[in-house]
């Protein structure tokens, strides 16, 4: 989609499917999980927050529940 305007992107009726996959390390399982963005629902000027962050321990956590989150950015 790099180059496109919002017009070309909508006309082109895209959906994006992103996949996670991670390590359920108290019963050391895998998780998957799945999103999918119709083209109604992909914002042209935008980019995902970041979900990553350190605890006070200085432990990397991964907050799920910021995945959908946007912040607008400058094209």
């Amino acid at each position: 989609m790099y180059g496109l305007d919002g017009t070309a992107i909508r006309e082109s009726d895209p959906e994006l499917f992103v996949t996670i996959s991670a390590l359920d390390e108290a019963f050391s399982q895998p998780v998957h999980t799945r999103f999918s963005y119709a083209d109604d629902e992909i914002v042209h000027g935008a980019k995902f927050r970041d979900v990553f962050g350190t605890s006070s321990k200085g432990v990397v956590t991964i907050d799920l529940s910021r995945l959908s989150e946007i912040d607008e950015v400058r094209l």
